[in-house]
């Protein structure tokens, strides 16, 4: 048997371990299962997405925002139609929203705009917070800090304490702080692990001091940093991130300190480096999806002139496997609906079968943030539709270790009834290869094929309704001569 292993596209070619390439599936525990396709699920955004957040209310009901290059948003549930909250920004292209929730308001800014706050309560329109322009915000313990200033790229300044509207320096708990290295302040996180402050060229801590003559203390703790201000996530006590040599984790634990494991390292980082568009990798975007226990990275690729983003890197940290969903997205996000009545579904479809969401997907039932993207429509999308199309590539194998091999049969291992195969051949591990096929599954379950080589490298295409595939089983081969 040829198993569908890890996806590893640093690997060496002749690993049989590894997939050079693979599309469009996720990694389970014995093998692949299918990827779901992102389906509309509102009308579109008025203006292009340039960020999005999920708020939740006291009451439970989670609300979304969106935000365009002149206006904020928010989703109504009743319609599925953006409602303008805010209006007469005005945003450099390639800039982006950063939003944050302190209780019942919602922060948001950027470089071009003064921090805004919206009261979820009440729903009212947003207004000016404070007159500070910013590329992040973030919450630790009861400030709230804005990072990479306009005025102040490599430092950070915060409210006072409990109070978001009150930005004093040096009392009632305010302050500012520019940092002697590191370069821009790009995001900030904080969590059970404790806070983090992600610079261009530098990770630091931030140490809390109550009653101190500094509320906050910064301490450098490591000589990496993130590549832009979307790059990075906290979920599962860690934090994962882009930095300029690949993809990290940081977690904190008391008896090893601080932890910055390459988790992309001898997997994924060089081959990313040589794909991703490296003028745009400041627009990388990081979203988490606690629910499946994935990290995922939006990124374009070098050539690639559409969309924002064409390529997804997702993470499952729980197995600590990789895997790659091409598709073209503008934004990509963790988002809830506030939940759907049968009544409210008629504002999406006039008939429930023709519904492209399932009815037991959670995007319906609210209250459980799934993965949701915009697309090049610009209408919010959740990635629970049918299956996409699946393909895995195998490395290079020599199965007749004497020299060639004629392949005339292989059976794919998984449910898939709709399953396709192209096998590349050369004449040594250092000739191109030559595709023969495609190859379509029997009814026997079987792919007939012919495909004489001393080099093969499978190709397998999955469509349709399937759940699992382990690999490639029973593949007949005989000793062939040159042809």
């Amino acid at each position: 048997m040829i198993p569908f292993g890890e996806y590893s596209p640093d690997s060496s070619d002749f690993n049989g371990k590894a997939l050079p390439y693979m599309r469009n599936a996720q990694p389970v525990a014995d093998g692949w299962a299918p990827f779901p396709s992102f389906v509309p699920y509102t009308d579109p955004l008025p203006e292009k997405p340039c960020g999005a957040f999920l708020a939740r209310r006291d009451d439970g009901a989670y609300v979304v925002y969106a935000g365009g290059p002149t206006r904020l948003f928010r989703l109504d549930p009743a319609t599925n139609e953006w409602v303008t909250v805010g209006s007469g920004y005005t945003l450099a292209e390639g800039v982006t929203w950063a939003f944050a929730q302190w209780g019942q308001t919602v922060v948001a800014t950027n470089q071009n705009t003064n921090i805004q706050q919206i009261d979820l309560a009440s729903y009212s329109p947003a207004t000016e917070l404070v007159a500070i322009k910013a590329r992040s915000l973030f919450v630790i313990g009861a400030n709230l800090f804005a990072g990479g200033l306009l005025d102040l790229p490599d430092g950070v300044q915060w409210s006072a304490d409990e109070n978001i509207a009150s930005w004093p320096i040096a009392e009632n708990g305010g302050d500012r702080q520019a940092f002697p290295d590191g370069g821009w302040v790009l995001q900030g996180f904080s969590g059970q692990q404790g806070a983090y402050i992600l610079q261009k060229d530098a990770i630091r801590t931030v140490n809390w001091n109550p009653g101190g003559t500094y509320n906050f203390t910064f301490s450098k703790v490591a000589e990496i940093g993130i590549v832009g201000p979307n790059a990075g996530v906290t979920v599962n006590q860690a934090t994962y991130f882009l930095a300029q040599d690949g993809f990290y984790g940081v977690s904190y634990t008391t008896e090893k300190g601080l932890l910055t494991p390459p988790i992309g390292g001898e997997k994924v980082n060089r081959a990313f480096m040589a794909e991703v568009d490296l003028d745009a990798l400041e627009d990388v975007q990081a979203v988490s999806d606690p629910l499946n226990k994935v990290v995922y990275w939006a990124y374009r690729s070098t050539g690639y002139t559409g969309a924002r983003f064409n390529v997804i890197l997702g993470y499952d940290w729980q197995l600590g496997r990789w895997f790659r969903i091409e598709r073209e997205l503008v934004w990509l996000a963790n988002l809830a609906t506030p939940g759907n009545t049968l009544e409210s579904l008629d504002e999406i479809s006039s008939s429930l079968d023709d519904l492209a969401i399932s009815l037991d997907s959670p995007a319906w039932s609210g209250g459980k943030p799934v993965l949701a993207a915009f697309d090049t429509d610009y209408r919010m999308c959740f990635a629970q539709g049918s299956n996409m199309d699946a393909l895995f590539r195998t490395a290079k194998l020599q199965l007749n270790k004497a020299g060639r091999s004629l392949v005339t049969s292989v059976a794919p291992m998984t449910d898939a009834e709709d399953a396709s195969m192209r096998i590349g051949v050369s004449g040594n591990s250092y000739d191109p290869l030559v595709w023969k096929g495609p190859y379509t599954r029997q009814p026997s379950g079987r792919i007939p094929t012919r495909a004489n080589g001393k080099i093969h490298q499978f190709e397998t295409t999955l469509k349709g309704d399937w759940t699992i595939v382990t690999g490639l089983d029973d593949i007949q081969a005989k000793a062939a001569g040159r042809r």
